[in-house]
């Protein structure tokens, strides 16, 4: 792929994990479904979308590394992963923003897929910023 557009890609992940997180939490969420399948992925997906968007949000940001930097950057990102999983672990027992009342090991199950999709994705973009600066 492309640098350039793989540049793009924190954008479009995290417009696209808005747009459907939206569409889930107010519309989907309160529709009256009764697949079950279905139930569990709209009663994951908010955990998800926070385990991705949290470090996402971070990358997307400084998109423009420096690229001899790269080893700090990192210890950065792993510092906020971490922290992230930390977070919404925390927020799983202890509610403070989301409105959820109830514990559930899927929650951070899926919380820590969040960060490891993320991770894939900022892998692939330091791999490609770093090769195409040689």
């Amino acid at each position: 792929m492309k640098l350039k557009y793989l540049n793009q890609l924190p954008a479009i992940i995290t417009t696209s994990g808005v747009i459907i997180f939206a569409i889930v939490k107010f519309y989907l969420r309160e529709k009256n479904i009764e697949n079950d399948w279905l139930l569990f992925i709209l009663g994951i997906y908010p955990n998800f979308f926070a385990g991705l968007m949290i470090p996402m949000l971070f990358l997307y940001r400084y998109h423009h590394w420096d690229l001899t930097k790269v080893e700090d950057f990192d210890k950065k990102i792993h510092f906020l992963m971490l922290a992230s999983l930390l977070f919404l672990v925390f927020e799983e027992y202890r509610p403070t923003f989301g409105s959820s009342k109830t514990f559930d090991y899927w929650d951070i199950i899926f919380s820590a897929v969040g960060l490891a999709v993320f991770y894939m994705v900022y892998s692939r973009l330091k791999t490609e910023k770093l090769k195409s600066n040689v």
